[in-house]
Parts: structure tokens; sequence; C-alpha cells
């Protein structure tokens, strides 16, 4: 479980769409994620189905990598860049909240792992909460970067800058909440060992 909840922290955290360390600290997300999911299968079956899709989001994300770094050395057009920037964001951001709400789907119908089912439910809606907020700080930077109109610009930076705020604060507390289900479930996997 140390290695789902550290890949998880990696893989949502949000930095801006044009940096590559944005796609560099996913990438490290979605391996530790991967990693995860072997260190899982000594206990449990529960995550098997998670391996395939950690994998493939790996290779993704460093397919995004490698083009930005493309980016940064062809230097294409501004608009251009943000269009390519804006693809490889949307995808990285797609494939980290899908792995996640699998991850919680499979621990939802696995509750036996756990001895507080509450813990389960803490971390859903502390993640929903940061999918919403994540999915608002993306909607404004798509309009920033796309749309040349200064008030719209205006508007979508500031709805940006705050839900991006509101994305670090609601990763801490998914962060929280994550180690509280993973002390239970290592507290659980104690006892059954015994």
């Amino acid at each position: 479980m140390n290695f789902f909840m550290v890949g998880s922290f990696f893989m949502l955290f949000m930095l801006n769409a044009g940096w590559t360390s944005n796609y560099v600290i996913k990438l490290v997300g979605f391996l530790f994620f991967a990693v995860g999911t072997a260190e899982a299968e000594e206990r449990t079956d529960a995550f098997a189905h998670l391996k395939k899709p950690a994998y493939t989001s790996s290779a993704m994300c460093a397919l995004a990598v490698v083009c930005q770094l493309l980016l940064k050395l062809l230097s294409p057009a501004a608009m251009a860049a943000n269009v390519i920037s804006i693809l490889l964001s949307a995808a990285t951001v797609y494939m980290s909240l899908n792995l996640m709400r699998m991850f919680l789907v499979a621990l939802d119908s696995h509750r036996e792992l756990v001895e507080d089912v509450s813990n389960i439910v803490r971390l859903q809606g502390s993640f929903n909460k940061l999918a919403l907020m994540t999915f608002i700080y993306f909607g404004g930077d798509l309009l920033n970067r796309l749309i040349p109109i200064e008030f719209v610009t205006t508007l979508a930076g500031v709805i940006a800058a705050i839900a991006k705020i509101l994305v670090y604060i609601f990763l801490l507390i998914m962060l929280y909440n994550f180690n509280k289900l993973r002390t239970d479930y290592e507290k659980r996997r104690e006892r059954e060992n015994k």
C-alpha cells in the first residue's frame, strides 16, 4: 500500500502543462503505482487488474516527456506548443484520475482488506474533490492558453490559479486520508500474519 500512496501523490500532482517536470513527476507516480500492484499481489489479487493500466500509463507518460523535450528543442509556434501541451496534459491527467478511480473501485469492492471501512469512504470523498478541482483548473488553463481575448484569459487565469491552490490542498487531504487507510491496511495485514 506504500507504493500506491506515494504513486498516487506524484501522479495526481499538477504543475504547468508546458513544463517537462510535470510529466516526469507523473511518470514517477505511475511507476510507483505499477510497483504497488506487484507489492499487493503478495497479499491479494484485488489490484491485479491495475497492473496493465499502470504500465500503459507509465509508457504514455514517458512518451509525453519525450514529446515535451522535443517541443523545447524544436521551438514550434506558440499556439502549436500550447495545443500540444494541452493534449499531453489532458492525456496524463485523464490517465492519473482514471487509474486512481480504478484503484478506489477495486478497494471498495474488497473492503475486507481494511478494518475501518470509513477510511475508504474518506479517501473516495477527498479524491472526488481533488478530481473536481483538477477539472476546473484544467478548464481554466485551457481557456487561458487558447482564447486570446484579454478578459477571458484574465478570468480563466484567476480561476485556474484558485483551482490549482485547491488542488494542492485536496491533494494533501487525500494523502492524509490515504495514509490512514495505509496504516489500517498494514494493521490488518500484521494481525493476519500472527
